[in-house]
């Protein structure tokens, strides 16, 4: 693991977690040290095996982009309240 980037370190925790089978994934800012085809990458996967495991998923993530193209739902917050929430387009 010392060898690995920070991207490749975050694919081997995110790896670990799925392999792990939980009924809820949760990912808090998976994608930070990914580049964009790698997060794009990231999140196919995660929606990919939400669907097929029929199970949920939790992300934390800036990037508001990526969370209306793939969440079902976003909460947006600002100092720890929550500004607003709804069903993203991909709902």
């Amino acid at each position: 693991m010392g060898e690995l980037s920070g991207g490749e370190r975050q694919l081997v925790a995110i790896a670990r977690a799925l392999a792990q089978g939980a009924e809820i994934l949760m990912l808090d800012e998976a994608s930070a040290h990914l580049d964009i085809r790698h997060a794009v990458a990231l999140y196919e996967l995660a929606l990919g095996e939400v669907s097929a495991r029929r199970s949920a998923c939790l992300a934390v993530m800036h990037d508001l982009n990526l969370a209306g193209a793939y969440a079902h739902r976003v909460v947006l917050m600002k100092e720890g309240r929550i500004e607003a929430s709804g069903r993203s387009k991909k709902s």
